[in-house]
């Protein structure tokens, strides 16, 4: 584009007597042409000359550059330990909200196409004070060493810059030591074998022997490992259709258990139905119900140890 205040001031040649009035004149009539033209074209238009912008668009984005370089973490030369997880930060106000990219690579050098890890800026948490960009990366640190990263923006995204062609802006590379995650402190062996849990000094224990559905008989036998007393008894459960009824009448009611000496020993339990609680049994087995017999029996040792033992014993058609 021509600008007018050229041509006027390329026309306007000093004589060697000076100036004449005339050719002053002139000159200033030039000049107010040349304010009454920018003062009208420029606000009206949008139009500002070319140095101008690209002047706005370089003072705006060093101005962010050193932004972000100052306020970016984690600072120059921070350390972090092999394997830990790092999370890399920006202020999002930068850009007003506008996208940043984070970059990690092996060398300053690989930034602009990162081998290592790479990824746009996540808002942070409202909790914190500054509204932040994160980005947090597994592999920055997967390795022992020095690794380099970055945060950048593209110039388009600022005002200022609208209309100028400028590209990818990025902070100074800064480096990130990875420290060797400590050793695992070596197991020392115990030269001392471990104690020998005492024995069992009591036990109570039920077995049942026999379910005849013949003689409609349950019997069982309770074993104590020393002399004890207590009661035993069991429930009468039929499964039908996967379901468990408790028959009541043919529960076997708490009897007393007694077993002296001082090695115990077994005492044994045998109940026969009959009258109404023998038909009863008999109908159950008949219809090919399952009798399931649930034996407990609560026994108390002679030095006053308590225990309570469980059995269950099946009969079928």
């Amino acid at each position: 584009m021509t600008y007018p205040y050229r041509s006027q001031i390329a026309r306007s040649e000093r004589p060697e007597g000076g100036i004449s009035a005339r050719r002053c004149r002139s000159s200033l009539g030039a000049l107010a042409t040349l304010v009454l033209w920018a003062a009208l074209v420029s606000p009206a238009t949008g139009y500002s000359p070319p140095e101008l912008s690209w002047a706005n668009c370089s003072g705006n984005v060093a101005a962010k550059t050193t932004v972000l370089e100052v306020r970016a973490l984690p600072q120059e030369g921070s350390k972090v330990t092999a394997g830990d997880p790092v999370t890399f930060s920006a202020p999002a106000g930068v850009l007003n909200e506008g996208p940043l990219t984070f970059a990690v690579a092996s060398s300053p050098s690989l930034l602009a196409s990162p081998n290592i890890d790479q990824g746009p800026g996540q808002p942070s948490q409202p909790s914190q004070p500054e509204h932040m960009l994160t980005f947090t990366s597994l592999k920055a640190a997967a390795t022992a060493g020095t690794v380099y990263w970055d945060v950048s923006f593209e110039a388009d995204e600022l005002p200022e810059c609208a209309g100028v062609a400028w590209g990818l802006i990025s902070t100074p590379p800064r480096t990130l030591v990875v420290e060797p995650a400590p050793a695992p402190a070596p197991q020392i062996r115990s030269l001392t074998p471990p104690p020998t849990p005492p024995p069992a000094i009591f036990g109570a224990s039920i077995s049942p022997s026999s379910t005849n559905p013949h003689h409609a008989t349950v019997a069982f036998g309770v074993h104590c490992t020393e002399s004890c007393v207590g009661t035993v008894d069991y429930l009468a459960i039929a499964v039908r259709n996967h379901r468990s009824i408790q028959i009541q009448s043919l529960n076997f009611r708490p009897h007393r258990v007694s077993i002296s000496g001082s090695g115990g020993g077994t005492e044994s339990f045998s109940h026969r139905y009959a009258g109404v609680a023998l038909r009863q049994l008999r109908r159950l087995i008949e219809a090919h119900d399952s009798l399931a017999f649930r034996i407990s029996a609560s026994i108390t040792s002679r030095s006053g140890e308590t225990m309570v033992a469980h059995a269950t014993a099946q009969m079928r058609y």
